[in-house]
């Protein structure tokens, strides 16, 4: 009897100190239960807040697109982007080691998701949203200083050989033109300079900001070359391009929206008209 007793207790006992562990054990549960829980939902909270990211292709083009040793980009282009993304809600991330003509390929595959500074030529619209935001981009033809060559209309152009940039577009007639001239194609306009001054072209066309700017910062060419009096100056539009086989998800309409009312309420404008120091003229706004 008295043995069935003592096992009777030490049955109660083992009992007792059981539930005692086990109230520990579940009361240990809920607190590291509560920090989880917070934390998981501050981790949502902040993904909810986080921004898509946008790949955007940048060649350097300055002074509209400048791409820095370091790999940091600015620019006229790069600034009206980032307004454009800071409104929309995306956060540019730059793909800065891909030339003009591969960019192209990139927003047509859908690898890239955006371009600035384009103009509506090619097939570009059919792989392209297309976003106007200016309505000129002037073209320039430049001589020899000691050129005896007058190009004083495009029908002046016959005969030459005229320098154009690789995957570059310019205006319609010209970018058309198969038997007037002949194009002879380069990959940098720093090359189209190059070859008229060792007179290996008759002529080179290029968009005024940019071979000011280049003549800028390379003053042993500026008594060296002269413009032609014939100039391209009609409308040519400026586009912001966004992939179709892009997967980044912003409304499309606001995307629209906000480019309308930046470009009617002046602020386009006034960031390119703003002066640059490697620019002696801002008054063109794209790149072909």
């Amino acid at each position: 009897m008295k043995k069935s007793l003592a096992i009777c207790r030490y049955i109660n006992f083992c009992f007792v100190i059981f539930c005692f562990v086990l109230s520990i054990e579940s009361a240990k549960q809920a607190i590291a239960s509560e920090p989880q829980s917070q934390f998981a939902d501050s981790t949502a909270d902040a993904s909810s807040k986080t921004q898509v990211q946008a790949k955007v292709c940048i060649d350097h083009y300055p002074p509209l697109q400048i791409v820095k040793a370091n790999g940091v980009v600015e620019g006229k282009n790069i600034e009206l982007l980032e307004l454009i993304a800071e409104r929309v809600g995306f956060t540019p991330v730059y793909k800065t080691d891909i030339p003009f003509i591969r960019c192209l390929h990139c927003m047509r595959t859908g690898n890239c998701d955006v371009m600035v500074g384009l103009l509506d030529v090619d097939d570009r619209s059919e792989y392209m949203d297309m976003y106007q935001y200016a309505g000129r981009s002037d073209k320039i033809f430049y001589l020899n200083a000691g050129s005896t060559i007058k190009i004083n209309r495009y029908e002046d152009l016959e005969g030459l050989t005229v320098g154009v940039g690789l995957g570059y577009r310019y205006f319609e007639q010209f970018d058309k033109e198969e038997s007037l001239f002949e194009k002879v194609t380069v990959s940098t306009r720093e090359q189209l300079f190059r070859m008229l001054l060792s007179n290996r072209i008759d002529t080179f066309i290029c968009s005024l900001a940019i071979c000011e700017n280049i003549l800028a910062k390379n003053p042993h060419w500026q008594f060296k070359v002269v413009r032609a009096a014939y100039s391209y100056t009609a409308d040519n539009p400026t586009y912001f391009g966004l992939s179709k086989k892009s997967k980044l998800k912003i409304d499309k309409n606001k995307l629209s929206k906000t480019i309308e009312s930046l470009y009617s309420s002046g602020q386009i404008e006034q960031i390119y008209s703003r002066p640059t120091l490697d620019a002696k003229s801002m008054s063109e706004k794209a790149q072909p």
